[in-house]
């Protein structure tokens, strides 16, 4: 991609929901390869063992984390396309920490025009365009290992929207992209 189709790209993300959402769902024309999201600092949070998020889909724009114990984690988005008009074009990149291994990976509501691609044995890249419905992941690897989370949303930085339950409490936004979940309990 040439950095002049990146920056009109980042440009418009700014200005317009889901500007990047072409018709054809060509995510190469909006990957942000240069993109700094935050002071390069990446920060650490608690993620509480067991507990689930609610959403509404079509009614908010989430990267939604769940930890659900024993290595296994629910990786799934939404978007606010009742009330914006517009799908969101997500990019979500997984990695468990330490090194750990991805031992399982199944999808969960992919259409045609979402990806769900395993790279390697230590990540995994979510690409969904995503309207009134939620598009995600099961993911598995060794109990107690962290995830680290790296969100982008048409373009932009996605860490605004990653929610996740850490000390009881909802977690509304990343303070860095990527962040790094310790779950509570393996």
């Amino acid at each position: 991609m040439k950095r002049s189709e990146l920056a009109w790209c980042v440009l418009l993300a700014l200005f317009v929901p889901a500007a990047c959402s072409d018709d054809d769902h060509d995510f190469e024309a909006c990957l942000p390869e240069n993109l700094q999201c935050g002071d390069g600092e990446i920060r650490q949070s608690e993620i509480d063992t067991g507990t689930q998020l609610e959403t509404d889909p079509g009614e908010g724009v989430g990267v939604l984390v769940e930890y659900l114990g024993d290595g296994r984690w629910h990786v799934f988005t939404t978007c606010d396309t009742e009330r914006s008009g517009y799908e969101c074009a997500f990019d979500v990149l997984v990695t468990p920490l330490d090194g750990a291994p991805v031992i399982d990976l199944d999808e969960e509501d992919l259409e045609s025009s979402d990806a769900l691609e395993d790279w390697g044995s230590n990540g995994v890249n979510l690409r969904a365009f995503t309207d009134f419905d939620t598009d995600g992941f099961f993911l598995e690897t060794e109990p107690g290992v962290g995830l680290s989370v790296d969100a982008f949303l048409d373009c932009g930085c996605g860490n605004p929207f990653v929610f996740w339950n850490g000390g009881g409490a909802i977690h509304t936004g990343a303070p860095s992209n990527p962040i790094e979940l310790i779950p509570t309990e393996p």
